[in-house]
């Protein structure tokens, strides 16, 4: 049996993290600690417990019905010693050994990585970032990581395959439709995929989500990248551990400045009190990498009417009421309702709630 299915046996189990996996590796192969009794693993740290459980626990595994499996759900694995093990992960602290990922696997996903996180919670300024930004980066070719969660991580996914961009997805949990978290992401899961994107996860098929996988998985999403950009995150949120991970890797982070009285916004300013890079736009990331100045493309706008224009200069990423606008634009309240309808549907502004309207172009 091939050394890598070995390894795909001890990925099973779930009780062996980082730490665990680090210290049986100095068994010297993966098949020496698959067949290892409790003398060998107790030699390399491994509690006499944890090593006993462990050996009870594969006497009823047959590998060959995992690999069934893993091949059931079209999930494929990747070994640290492979060549298309994400690179810049293989010089984290205790790098998985094995990663479980549906996609395409290629060099190019590597060249320039950004990890995009944030609040589950976005608020429409946070949207806007994103849409700003992210897809200004991923049309310059710059692979955009993230961990497919709810709010600001799924719209930086969809922002980049909006510009058919690259983009990576780590999860945590397993990568199995049973098990798959979120639900409501599978279908962004999939599109990521057909857009010959990646899924990565260090857990198992079967592997139910866990407030413990998800600094884990955390720590995968700063790996994988060079660098962090934060986009809203409250003062207790996963997107700062996320932060902290990238640090502790010598990763670059970012934030983007956000409103001072909202919740959403109050971790990310935080981090730009703890040294974090400000970014206010694409050319600040660009920046800190040395990466090549793409021109960015400008959204060219024709046969707008008068009050049009002047509804798109009085609007920003702030959101405006119906009556302010009235008091700015001095026109019937009629007229500017059914002015903004029409903006609305060509893409032009976002009714964000109660009648307060926001541009939706920079």
């Amino acid at each position: 049996m091939e050394e890598k299915n070995h390894l795909v046996g001890i990925a099973h189990y779930l009780k062996f993290g980082p730490a665990s996996l680090a210290r049986l590796k100095a068994l010297g192969s993966w098949q020496e600690v698959w067949e290892g009794n409790l003398e060998h693993l107790t030699r390399v740290g491994i509690t006499p417990d944890s090593a006993q459980d462990f050996i009870n626990w594969r006497q009823a595994i047959i590998i060959e019905e995992l690999l069934a499996t893993l091949d059931k759900h079209q999930i494929k694995t990747i070994s640290l010693e492979e060549d298309l093990y994400p690179p810049l992960l293989k010089n984290i602290f205790q790098p998985p050994p094995l990663l479980f990922y549906q996609g395409k696997l290629r060099e190019e996903l590597y060249t320039r990585t950004l990890a995009v996180v944030g609040s589950r919670r976005a608020t429409a300024y946070g949207q806007m970032a994103v849409k700003s930004l992210v897809t200004n980066l991923a049309e310059a070719g710059i692979t955009i990581v993230s961990g497919l969660a709810l709010g600001i991580d799924a719209l930086a996914h969809e922002a980049t395959l909006s510009v058919k961009g690259q983009t990576i997805a780590v999860l945590g949990s397993g990568i199995d439709r049973g098990s798959f978290y979120p639900k409501a992401n599978k279908y962004l899961a999939d599109k990521i995929i057909s857009n010959r994107g990646v899924i990565f996860s260090e857990f198992p098929p079967g592997t139910e989500a866990n407030k413990f996988n998800f600094p884990r998985r955390n720590r995968l999403i700063s790996g994988v990248a060079q660098g962090t950009l934060v986009i809203e995150a409250a003062t207790k949120s996963g997107s700062l551990i996320t932060a902290h991970y990238a640090l502790d890797q010598g990763r670059e982070v970012m934030a983007v400045p956000g409103n001072i009285f909202s919740e959403q916004s109050s971790g990310t300013n935080h981090l730009l009190k703890l040294g974090a890079k400000p970014v206010t736009k694409v050319e600040d990331i660009q920046e800190v990498f040395g990466w090549e100045n793409h021109e960015i493309n400008e959204t060219v706008i024709e046969g707008l009417n008068e009050l049009e224009q002047q509804i798109l200069q009085v609007l920003n990423s702030e959101a405006k009421h119906l009556d302010e606008l009235k008091a700015l634009l001095n026109v019937d309240i009629g007229v500017i309702t059914a002015t903004l309808t029409l903006m609305e549907i060509k893409g032009l502004v976002k009714n964000s709630g109660q009648l307060n309207y926001i541009k939706n172009i920079f």
